[in-house]
């Protein structure tokens, strides 16, 4: 009775505009909820009852009967209620609303699982937003936490980070890569071949000129790039929008009859990312078999920035050669949350809250696309023997602003090129140079994994290290090298065979497939392997015997 109630009450709030709906601060949502008795007091009552009626329902209904279905979606939504109280009435006070938003609004869309949703003649949904992740921080140093360590490779700028944040973080570190520059090819691409700006901005994404251009431009780099291409949009729509007119028509400037798309297929077979997620894995399957394909040089997937292709996949080696970013993907300037944050923000950088290094809601927005583009650009380099290409098309990234919000690995590398002809030079001449260096490449791996799922077997096979493999196929070697670990290591025999077996199948498993060429090891490794196993035995003997300190020596040689 109480949720229906509720669901009324939500229903008769009147929303003038649809596209602001209804904003109200944060506190207001405590004389919302005390008209229908919801306090302090008796949100206690209320948990306690929730709780309850969900252990009720999950005793009485194990299994997966379709009672038992039925049960569990209920007890998720009184659990979902649950903890909006839990949230709403926190410690019992109501310091923290002033940190929230109340906004409801109407839509026919199902919306995300962060709000409560009201169903009737229109969707309502009545959102609490919180827009100081701070908050969240605070919870850790309650409890008395010694150390907080937040490791990612999309954190810069980091000034701001640790603002929104609000902790100190007296230790801050930004590594570069552990690649060299010969392995990395990093260029802005501001115009396409018959020297029209590449800008996917609002103003211009939508005329035919722009949507030619970027065509042209991604026809000519699946030329130049082996192997697997991705290309990131801004948006689905925009993706959508792009491949539909490249399957329709070509470059007005073009003598060749075929499309824009089939110019492209000509050089690789597409994937295009699925919006449902649960396609997603035929996707992935689809462009690794396109991978192997013989009868073409490669792959192309078209993704989209913040989508499933962009976060956590491992494109090693064969599976990304080079990635195209098609622009900067802002999200919906008019979208409530967006909208309720920037003004949050612009609230605490007004001067009279004296904090001169508060991040303004303009600042947040552009970095929360730069992030999107950061995470996108990581999918290229794996790991300390791959190499490709990272191609920014879209004459913004020449701007400084925008440049600064580059991971710090990459902005050693950057080129921006003001004429087409030097992108295509530079970057046959760096594909060219890799294929003259290796010809049968550092490692022809084609699969795409998400890293969790790699165990220290498999990453020692694909780091590729021909050393380590030379090492473990000369049989002398390998006693002296398992000898040495032995003693200075005093890893177990168990784990030395395990390793040691796995990798032997490797190596002989890639002399099959003719991927490795000879296996004997070349004399001028032998006589490396043979001084570095003298001089971790002059270590040991300077170190009197003392396998304490052996350890960090030989992981040191």
């Amino acid at each position: 009775a109480l949720l229906m109630a509720l669901e009324k009450k939500i229903g008769e709030l009147v929303i003038d505009s649809k596209e602001l709906g209804y904003t109200k601060p944060g506190s207001y949502i405590y004389e919302f909820l005390s008209e229908l008795n919801i306090t302090s007091e008796t949100s206690k009552k209320l948990i306690e009852t929730i709780d309850s009626a969900s252990l009720l329902l999950e005793e009485g209904n194990s299994g997966e009967t379709k009672a038992g279905v039925k049960a569990k979606s209920t007890v998720s939504r009184l659990e979902t209620i649950r903890d909006m109280l839990d949230i709403i009435f926190k410690g019992g006070g109501q310091n923290h609303a002033k940190y929230y938003s109340f906004h409801v609004n109407e839509s026919s869309r199902q919306t995300s699982g962060d709000s409560l949703q009201v169903f009737g003649k229109a969707s309502r949904t009545l959102s609490w937003w919180c827009f100081n992740p701070g908050l969240a921080m605070e919870e850790f140093l309650k409890l008395g936490v010694r150390s907080i360590i937040l490791t990612s490779g999309t954190l810069s700028p980091l000034d701001s980070l640790a603002m929104e944040l609000n902790l100190e973080f007296p230790v801050r570190l930004e590594n570069p890569h552990v690649i060299s520059q010969d392995q990395i090819w990093v260029g802005v691409v501001p115009v396409g071949p018959s020297g029209h700006p590449l800008n996917s901005s609002y103003r211009t994404r939508e005329t035919v000129k722009y949507k030619q251009e970027l065509g042209t431009v991604i026809v000519n780099f699946a030329r130049i790039v082996p192997d697997g291409l991705l290309v990131f949009f801004p948006s689905y729509s925009m993706m959508d929008k792009c491949i539909d007119y490249w399957k329709n028509r070509n470059h007005e400037h073009s003598v060749d009859d075929s499309t824009i798309w089939q110019r492209m297929c000509k050089h690789k077979q597409p994937v295009i990312e699925p919006r449902q997620s649960s396609n997603f894995p035929n996707a992935i399957e689809d462009y690794a078999a396109k991978l192997r394909d013989p009868s073409t040089s490669g792959a192309i997937f078209f993704a989209v920035c913040r989508g499933k292709v962009s976060e956590g996949l491992d494109f090693a080696d064969r599976a990304g050669r080079a990635v195209i970013v098609t622009g900067m993907p802002f999200s919906t300037p008019t979208d409530p949350k967006v909208r309720l944050k920037r003004e949050y923000l612009d609230k605490q950088a007004k001067p009279s809250n004296k904090n001169p290094k508060a991040l303004t809601g303009e600042e947040w927005y552009v970095q929360q696309a730069a992030r999107a583009v950061n995470q996108a650009v990581g999918r290229v380099i794996r790991h300390r023997h791959d190499y490709g290409a990272i191609i920014y098309c879209d004459e913004r990234f020449v701007w400084p602003n925008y440049q600064s919000q580059m991971s710090y690995w990459l902005k050693p590398y950057i080129k921006c090129y003001s004429k087409y002809g030097e992108v295509v030079q530079t970057l046959t001449r760096f594909f060219r140079d890799k294929v003259c260096v290796d010809p049968k490449e550092m490692d022809s791996n084609d699969s795409v994994t998400p890293p969790a799922d790699k165990c220290l077997p498999q990453e020692i096979l694909s780091d590729s290290d021909s050393q380590v493999v030379d090492l473990i196929d000369n049989a002398t070697m390998h006693g002296q090298l398992k000898e040495h670990t032995l003693k200075s290591m005093r890893l177990k025999k168990a784990k030395i065979a395990d390793v040691s077996s796995q990798l032997k199948h490797n190596v002989e498993s890639r002399a099959l497939t003719g991927n490795r060429g000879q296996q004997s090891t070349p004399p001028s490794k032998r006589s490396t392997i043979e001084q570095a196993c003298e001089k971790n035995e002059a270590i040991q003997e300077r170190c009197g015997g003392q396998e304490s300190t052996t350890g960090p020596a030989f992981l040191k040689l």
